[in-house]
């Protein structure tokens, strides 16, 4: 629960930040809110409050893999790899199949945070596309990467990888 407390507190859902209303995203998978693809159907429907409190489920369920790690993580890090995690699903960034895991895992926080950037293609109708083409009609997810990057490098903060992402910062004072 540790993880969902201090995720969410960078993570709260403004208007502007969530979609209230089913949509496929860049590889045609329904989503909602800011990114949540579990049991989401087309034509769903909820609210702002719905979505609040369903991040922070998805938070908690996505993060717990961070806790494996054997060291402090720096916070920028822990919430860079919170997303990363959270946006692309615990089986393809946690297991040994995974350049980045296994650079957090064996300390290289640097290199792991760099090989983010190796996430950059999707399957847009069945077409593989590399998102850091311009041309290839994915940009969100290359946008992604490269903030995901920079906020565990501790380049950006949290407000501006919220900006950069889903165009506002996050809510103070909530």
């Amino acid at each position: 629960m540790a993880s969902a407390v201090a995720f969410t507190s960078y993570f709260e859902s403004g208007a502007k930040g969530s979609r209230l209303e089913a949509y496929l995203d860049q590889g045609g998978v329904p989503t909602i809110c800011d990114g949540v693809t579990r049991g989401v159907k087309m034509g769903m429907k909820v609210t702002q409050e719905w979505c609040d409190q369903r991040l922070i489920e998805e938070i908690e369920l996505h993060t717990k893999p961070l806790d494996r790690i054997k060291y402090q993580m720096p916070d920028n890090a822990r919430i860079a790899w919170g997303d990363f995690i959270l946006n692309l699903g615990e089986t393809k960034t946690t297991g040994n199949n995974s350049t980045a895991w296994r650079f957090l895992v064996n300390g290289d926080i640097h290199r792991s945070c760099n090989a983010f950037l190796m996430w950059k293609f999707t399957a847009v109708n069945k077409v593989k596309r590399d998102c850091s083409d311009p041309a290839s009609k994915c940009g969100g997810i290359w946008t992604r990467r490269n903030a995901q990057r920079d906020l565990c490098h501790g380049k950006i903060t949290v407000d501006e990888f919220l900006i950069r992402v889903r165009g506002t910062p996050v809510k103070h004072g909530v």
